[in-house]
């Protein structure tokens, strides 16, 4: 079970798309997240069931006794509850997922991780919801749409989900989102890996928007897609693939290891562009960490010298123009 943190800063309410269209996000404060996993009637079936017809001819006949259907796979299923209006907002199945699962929630997003017990690898899950969208030409000084100023969880619209499942290639011990405290940085999910490591990933690389590329450039829907796909690139979201790498320079503990890491916090500093990471195992990890950059501080070589230089030079500059002033006034006066 997981719920957003109370009181986390939102810096923005929609999201600019490629064409100056505005996605609205649906942004619930009694939202609360479930990852519930079903067992199933059996065991998920293995990657080369396929290729061998016959072992699973035989393993039908063997669960079943008539060589039907079989039994309904293990899965996992995140829930979206609104607790106050007690009504599901959202739920996504996935098949052949097992425990054990991880969930949190930030803004309008959720991300889970779960095994998949049938290709046998880490995935993570991620989903957006979305209110809706203003066009272009929808928010101008001239019109302007009618938006409720405060949010009534009995009477709001359900909201559209957005999701897509990405593959890592370690196992996942526990998430936590970056917080700010204006929430003005880029978003990013921090993801505790076996054997004990914590990654860094761009909320965009887990953006269920990601275009994808196959599409026909030939007929005209095809062409249409293109454009969209082009307009998403332009938002600077990269195309989708299934696996998400682990690259060394996300790692915030770069080549150190945790012993027993299993769960992580984060809790925004007094600068804008940090954020304060903690981790708790049998080891204690503490770190800041600057999703956007350190945009808000001075780097440890800037040259404070030339700086004090320019400033006296331009406060001289301006007390020699104010004399040259008065001087021409004073000149003026008496011609």
């Amino acid at each position: 079970v997981a719920r957003a943190v109370p009181g986390e800063a939102i810096s923005s309410t929609a999201h600019v798309l490629g064409d100056d269209a505005l996605l609205l996000k649906y942004l619930n404060p009694h939202l609360a997240a479930y990852c519930v996993a079903a067992p199933g009637g059996r065991p998920a079936p293995l990657l080369d069931a396929k290729l061998r017809p016959a072992v699973a001819a035989a393993e039908a006949v063997r669960t079943n006794g008539t060589g039907g259907a079989p039994d309904a796979p293990p899965a996992v299923y995140v829930i979206l509850v609104d607790v106050v209006a007690a009504r599901v907002v959202a739920r996504v199945a996935h098949p052949h997922g097992a425990a054990p699962c991880r969930i949190v929630v930030s803004e309008n997003w959720v991300v889970a991780s779960y095994w998949n017990a049938k290709a046998k690898r880490q995935e993570l899950a991620s989903l957006s919801l979305h209110e809706g969208m203003i066009d272009r030409y929808g928010l101008s000084p001239l019109t302007i749409p009618e938006q409720e100023t405060r949010f009534a969880a009995r009477a709001a619209p359900p909201p559209v989900a957005l999701y897509r499942t990405f593959a890592v290639e370690r196992p996942v011990l526990d998430l936590a989102p970056t917080l700010t405290t204006r929430g003005i940085a880029s978003k990013h999910v921090l993801v505790a890996v076996a054997p004990g490591q914590i990654a860094a990933l761009d909320r965009r690389a887990l953006d269920p928007r990601r275009p994808a590329l196959d599409v026909d450039k030939n007929d005209r829907a095809g062409r249409a897609a293109r454009k969209k796909v082009e307009r998403e690139l332009d938002e600077g979201l990269h195309p989708y693939q299934p696996f998400l790498p682990l690259k060394p320079k996300t790692m915030l503990t770069y080549t150190k290891t945790l012993v027993g890491l299993r769960k992580l916090w984060a809790t925004p500093a007094q600068l804008e562009s940090t954020t304060l990471v903690f981790a708790a195992g049998v080891d204690v990890f503490l770190a800041r960490y600057a999703p956007s950059g350190a945009f808000d501080l001075l780097a440890d070589d800037f040259n404070h010298i030339l700086l004090l230089l320019l400033l006296g030079g331009l406060g001289f500059g301006a007390l020699g123009l104010r004399a040259m002033a008065r001087r021409k006034n004073l000149a003026l006066l008496w011609a």
